[in-house]
């Protein structure tokens, strides 16, 4: 029996059907956010751990970005979440201008500035992008962000203008206009359906970060706890401990709580409503402060090669890399 790992999936549009198949019908945690399936019996597009029944294999389509299988028509699955994916971490310029995308690049719209940033002219942007993901800069950005305003609305209370200004929009009625157009329901329909008794009794934004398993938290906290800067940071050892600290992001200033959620292979994150409106860097910083989009089973199959190394992998699983939320904390 074949053992497929991450490593063997290529960028779009060289992905392996058949590999991708076996690691859907395997839920395979490792391959979380590496593609995803939109089945064409429903129309509808799922991570590879989704727990629903497994489509038959002529009924999928594989996708390296949920920006992608949007723009093929795909709606995304309710139960499984695409938003909650951990990101394909590559290290190539095609995710590193995704990644400035996820964090609110081109809210503004304006890709000339972007493609300046880093170092591009605009068409060149543009055919990185396509090249990579199959979509342009504009319909990945707007993917990025009905994706982060679907998120706010199955886990905050947030006003539905809150939503709409949070995830980039420039008014309600646009935003409203494109997810229903997108999603074929209007963003209240979301909210009446998903919204949770524990987001109704919370005065604080509660949102949930997923990884791919293992996740050294001890060790994250253990690591932190030793560095934490007087009057910003703090390390809470209660439970499984948690890591606080005071924000400021532009004029936005509040505080925010890092816990863990290991049944759940997610982080859970409470922020001040006070910034609200810089949600989508905000949790760009803490999804790279926690090393949230690494990939542990490449990581280990390069260490392991070395047998230090790999004893030191066995007795610390899922060993992360800590950032800072602000590199001049580094």
């Amino acid at each position: 029996m074949r053992t497929d790992t991450p490593s063997d999936f290529g960028t779009a549009p060289m992905l392996d059907p058949d590999s991708c198949y076996r690691a859907l019908a395997a839920k395979d945690t490792r391959f979380d956010g590496v593609f995803f399936t939109g089945v064409k019996t429903t129309g509808i597009y799922c991570r590879p751990v989704c727990t629903v029944k497994t489509p038959r294999a002529s009924s999928c389509l594989f996708f390296s970005s949920a920006a992608a299988a949007e723009a093929a028509g795909f709606r995304p699955c309710l139960r499984c979440r695409p938003e909650l994916a951990p990101y394909a971490l590559q290290q190539n310029l095609a995710h590193a201008v995704w990644q400035r995308i996820a964090a609110g690049a081109l809210n503004d719209g304006d890709a000339e500035r972007l493609a300046v940033e880093v170092g591009l002219s605009s068409r060149q942007l543009r055919r990185v992008l396509l090249q990579h993901f199959g979509v342009t800069p504009i319909e990945l950005a707007q993917t990025q962000r009905l994706l982060f305003a679907k998120k706010l609305l199955q886990e905050t209370r947030l006003p539905m203008v809150d939503v709409a200004y949070a995830a980039g929009f420039g008014s309600v009625r646009r935003f409203n206009a494109l997810f229903a157009g997108r999603y074929g329901m209007a963003p209240s329909a979301i909210r009446r359906a998903l919204l949770t008794t524990d987001a109704a009794v919370n005065d604080s934004l509660t949102l949930r970060l997923a990884y791919r398993p293992p996740f050294g938290w001890t060790d994250i906290v253990r690591y932190l706890s030793g560095r934490v800067i007087p009057g910003v940071e703090a390390v809470a050892q209660e439970g499984h401990g948690a890591y606080l600290r005071s924000v400021r992001i532009g004029d936005a200033e509040g505080w925010l709580r890092v816990s863990h959620l290991p049944h759940k292979q997610q982080l859970e994150l409470e922020v001040a409503p006070a910034l609200a409106a810089v949600l989508m860097p905000l949790l760009a910083r803490v999804r790279s402060q926690f090393d949230l989009d690494a990939n542990p089973a490449v990581i280990e199959a390069h260490l392991r090669q070395d047998p230090l190394l790999a004893a030191q992998l066995q007795a610390m699983p899922g060993l992360r890399v800590p950032g800072a939320f602000d590199p001049f904390e580094l």
